[in-house]
């Protein structure tokens, strides 16, 4: 039983291999103290529960972090967008960044200067991140850029789940 916890699936995060691996340990230190110490000390139902106790932390933490998958809030490899437009903040997650990259390349077209990252204050700003890879750019709106933006918004909308993180 201990070696099918040894095995750490690489895509689950870093707590959850963390607290794999301390149940590990925990269940060893059980497994010697059972083993080494006189039986008559330890009472017979304390024994079990701190034998069986990383078990059921390891089922906490697994189930805890497929819900929180499955609910698409825990994906490293997702592609987001976030915007903020005259100080409303929304963020995006969407299946492809290339799509989004020749978006930005029209984008590009209409904007006389994108620089990046905002350093102060209420920006108007794109956000992507990609595999844990944030670009972000800072946007001079003339008010003839809004309306085309927002449109690209709603496309966004649209075409994308929304995702509940501000940054990665």
């Amino acid at each position: 039983m201990l070696i099918l916890f040894t095995i750490i699936d690489e895509k689950r995060s870093k707590l959850l291999r963390y607290i794999n691996i301390s149940c590990i340990l925990w269940m060893l230190l059980a497994l010697i103290a059972l083993i080494f110490l006189p039986v008559r000390k330890i009472p017979e139902g304390i024994g079990m529960a701190l034998f069986m106790c990383p078990y059921a932390l390891i089922y906490v933490a697994n189930s805890l972090i497929n819900q929180v998958r499955e609910k698409g809030q825990l994906s490293m490899n997702a592609a987001v967008i976030q915007t903020m437009i005259d100080g409303e903040l929304k963020v995006y997650k969407v299946s492809e960044l290339s799509a989004i990259k020749l978006e930005i390349r029209e984008f590009d077209g209409d904007f006389n200067n994108i620089k990046s990252p905002p350093k102060s204050g209420l920006h108007n700003y794109i956000t992507f991140v990609n595999e844990g890879e944030m670009l972000k750019y800072e946007l001079q709106l003339l008010p003839s850029h809004k309306p085309w933006l927002k449109e690209l918004i709603r496309l966004w909308e649209r075409d994308a789940v929304p995702f509940n993180l501000v940054y990665i």
